[in-house]
């Protein structure tokens, strides 16, 4: 836990909102920020709330109940050992609200035990590396031969060439007394 302190960090706040006095202590720039961060405020019985920017309503939580939520919501149920942006993001989501989260939240993954004790991958834990298959442009085609159609121009064949990885499709028709095999009527097509 980084702050120790019994008292909550809203109190000023809170005490501005109820008596709409401000403490003895601040400064007049203190108390023109106090009277301008109050207008986001609102106290109702037990908690403070906080209208936030993104229009949703939050609960100010003390510094006691930091850790607790930090850690739901870092590895529990709604957790998932993310980095200290979407642990922040989290706490937002669950409606809770404190000035310093995302460098709680921070100080939090960083230290947390479970992923202090789990490490780097050292060489002895990696998998091999598998080779990967380098292909060119043209250098693998789908080939298919449909038929039999109504004749067109005497013709009763498809031959469908198709480069696969830049889908170049090249349709031959093919006559109806087709004696050679696909490929060798292709190459005299092609070339």
């Amino acid at each position: 836990m980084l702050h120790s302190s019994t008292r909550p960090w809203y109190v000023d706040l809170v005490n501005y909102l109820v008596t709409k006095e401000f403490p003895p202590s601040l400064s007049t720039s203190q108390k023109d920020k106090l009277r301008a961060d109050a207008k986001y405020y609102f106290w109702d019985t037990l908690y403070l709330w906080k209208f936030c920017v993104d229009q949703v309503v939050r609960r100010c939580v003390p510094h006691d109940e930091f850790h607790s939520i930090l850690t739901f919501c870092y590895s529990h149920s709604c957790g998932g050992h993310f980095g200290a942006k979407r642990t922040a993001h989290k706490v937002f989501e669950s409606g809770f609200y404190w000035p310093s989260i995302f460098k709680y939240a921070y100080h939090f993954c960083k230290s947390y035990e479970k992923c202090q004790r789990t490490g780097n991958i050292n060489h002895k834990n990696q998998i091999p590396l598998m080779n990967i298959l380098v292909s060119e442009i043209f250098d693998v085609w789908g080939i298919d031969f449909m038929g039999q159609f109504p004749s067109s121009f005497g013709n009763l064949y498809i031959l469908l060439l198709l480069a696969i990885f830049i889908s170049f499709l090249l349709l031959i028709m093919c006559p109806s007394g087709l004696r050679r095999k696909p490929h060798e009527l292709t190459m005299l097509r092609l070339f």
